[in-house]
């Protein structure tokens, strides 16, 4: 018998990668069909495009207005949305879910999943308003009557989980999926020394040197046969850096000038938005080094991906934005299974395991402390650190095939 989803957003759904997981994932079921009611700004994947039991139906978007008057048009915009769904829906039979992901949808869901008699799952990656703010108390108990409405919950984090909880209802947690274009897909790890087949232009590692400026030999090897870094190699260190915080920014600079009085030789690699790139470099060109290495990327770039993935460890200060879900930069860490060093705040110790896949900071200190076992000392193995994840259960497809494997 076949079984049928319909994922429903007012957003641009290209943009909202666990939507697009549960579309790509129910449509990979045998007798499924997947139909997307949304708006497509920034263009669908063609691989969820070419799936031929997946249909998408475009969904006009509302103009987009100032946060104090979205409140008062809100109905104006249900109506217009309402409009459209009623013409589409005339032309399609019912479904057996409907998952929904954000809060201004959740009213229509509903009815859909009334009108068309399906289970409703809503699909939680984070909680806005759950700070407890006096101004806040309105839109968070309107959120607290429209969790209510769902069959089924989900959420990202065990952290949202527990709030959910709190609030009587019980989720399940399928964390955030792993963008492929962070995934390396090549190693020198077990390369020796003498093999032909090793070429710089064939190795993403060099290539990231090459892009950099770093004359890095390839006689030195980056990974030895025991799998630790040698001396004499330069470490690659990613830090996505989204917001300006010069604090932040004076940190990584003042640790980066006592490790270069003590000739560690490391390029940290900072991602940041346009935004912010100016002030970046005008900090960065206060300081001056002997052998540390500060470059500047831009985070929209094709290049993030590709040097980020091929990093030995990343730093991340910017864990989560409401304390409750990772941030993307934080997945995308997650994503290149990259050994993590990240600031205290919010579910980080869900994502960063101390001492197995990374260590969490709280200050200046302990960040020099650890960047100092790294870099100076070396005894830390960040290639066990990475093979960690090989046995992290936060996998999307496993978890998503236990939520589901309910229904079929």
């Amino acid at each position: 018998m076949k079984k049928s989803l319909l994922l429903f957003s007012f957003h641009d759904i290209s943009a909202n990668i666990r939507l697009l997981h549960h579309a790509k994932s129910f449509a990979s079921l045998e007798n499924s069909q997947v139909i997307i009611l949304a708006p497509d700004i920034s263009s669908m994947p063609k691989e969820i495009e070419k799936m031929i039991n997946v249909k998408h139906y475009y969904l006009y978007q509302f103009v987009e207005l100032p946060q104090f008057m979205l409140f008062f048009l809100t109905p104006i915009k249900i109506l217009y949305y309402l409009l459209q769904l009623f013409i589409i829906m005339m032309s399609l039979q019912n479904f057996d879910f409907i998952i929904t992901s954000n809060e201004e949808s959740h009213i229509l869901s509903y009815f859909l999943a009334k009108w068309c008699h399906s289970k409703l799952i809503f699909d939680y990656s984070s909680l806005k308003w759950n700070k407890y703010d006096y101004k806040l108390i309105f839109m968070r108990r309107f959120e607290e009557i429209l969790l209510k409405l769902a069959d089924y919950h989900i959420c990202s984090t065990k952290a949202i989980q527990f709030i959910l909880k709190i609030r009587k209802i019980n989720a399940f947690v399928i964390h955030d999926p792993k963008n492929p274009v962070f995934q390396n897909t090549k190693s020198i790890k077990n390369a020796k020394k003498d093999d032909s087949s090793i070429n710089k232009s064939d190795n993403e590692k060099f290539e990231v040197y090459n892009l950099i400026g770093i004359n890095q030999k390839m006689d030195i090897q980056i990974i030895n046969e025991n799998g630790r870094i040698f001396d004499d190699s330069y470490f690659l260190i990613g830090i996505p850096f989204p917001i300006f915080s010069i604090s932040n920014l004076k940190s990584l600079l003042t640790i980066g000038k006592a490790l270069d009085k003590q000739n560690a030789k490391a390029c940290f690699i900072i991602f940041v938005s346009p935004k912010i790139e100016k002030e970046i470099t005008k900090e960065i060109s206060k300081f001056h080094f002997s052998h540390i290495i500060f470059q500047i990327f831009l985070l929209n770039s094709d290049a993030y991906a590709f040097i980020l993935r091929n990093c030995d460890f990343g730093i991340i200060f910017n864990t989560s934005h409401y304390g409750l879900e990772y941030s993307h930069e934080l997945s995308d860490l997650l994503a290149c299974k990259l050994p993590i060093l990240a600031l205290k705040h919010g579910c980080v110790s869900e994502a960063v395991k101390e001492g197995v896949n990374g260590f969490i900071f709280e200050n200046d200190i302990q960040l020099a402390k650890y960047l100092n076992s790294i870099l100076i000392a070396k005894n830390v193995d960040l290639e066990k650190m990475k093979d960690s994840y090989n046995s992290n259960h936060q996998n999307w497809t496993q978890e998503w095939e236990i939520f589901f494997q309910e229904f079929y």
